[in-house]
């Protein structure tokens, strides 16, 4: 029931976070219609690069019409949601840990697993920062900077549950334990697709953007 809870509280957050995203992100005109099909082409070629295309232009094809096939836009909004993902999935283990029934041990592993996230968010928002600030100055340097925090971000998304993984494999994980580690995973594979799909289509930005 508490695993069920958890799922439903991110699930929620999530489908909250992306909602308000692709809002904030619009600026829609009645006088305009859908974006032209050129741009969401370009978003489409543009995710059959990444880990997970299908995934990539459901996120991005609602803002088509703000990237307007810029590939800088592009990494932009990709590490947006990236970033606002990993977010949500922060608020959702912060409640998780709120949940009776909680062992020590498991209260210590989601507090590893939060500080993963916040470095993880850190790295985010350094790469977004960066992203945003590309005037066509030393941008290779600056691009190699933004694919290691990244890089980094995906890392620290990665670890979040090697402490579940150890008692795993010292025989002293609980039912319980198990549970929550299948749980968080399942729920992290939003913030692993995201960022990875960011991370795609950055190392296929040109510094001659």
């Amino acid at each position: 029931m508490e695993a069920h809870t958890f799922t439903t509280i991110f699930l929620i957050l999530l489908a909250n976070t992306l909602l308000l995203f692709i809002a904030n992100a619009q600026t829609v005109s009645t006088a305009s219609s859908s974006p032209p099909q050129s741009q969401k082409n370009f978003i489409k070629t543009a995710c059959n690069s990444t880990t997970d295309p299908q995934f990539c232009y459901k996120s991005l094809s609602p803002l088509a019409s703000k990237i307007q096939s810029n590939p800088k836009k592009l990494c932009i909004y990709a590490l947006t949601q990236a970033l606002g993902t990993t977010k949500t999935f922060s608020s959702a283990v912060k409640k998780l840990k709120k949940t009776k029934g909680i062992t020590h041990m498991d209260a210590e592993i989601i507090d590893d697993c939060l500080n993963n996230i916040k470095d993880s968010i850190s790295a985010l928002q350094q790469s977004l920062s960066t992203m945003k600030a590309l005037n066509g100055t030393d941008t290779e340097s600056h691009l190699g900077d933004i694919r290691t925090w990244v890089s980094a971000a995906i890392t620290d998304d990665d670890t979040c549950t090697d402490g579940f993984d150890d008692e795993e494999q010292t025989g002293t994980q609980t039912s319980s334990s198990a549970t929550l580690k299948k749980q968080i995973k399942k729920n992290i594979s939003a913030v692993a697709k995201s960022t990875s799909n960011a991370l795609a289509l950055i190392n296929n930005l040109s510094p001659t953007y």
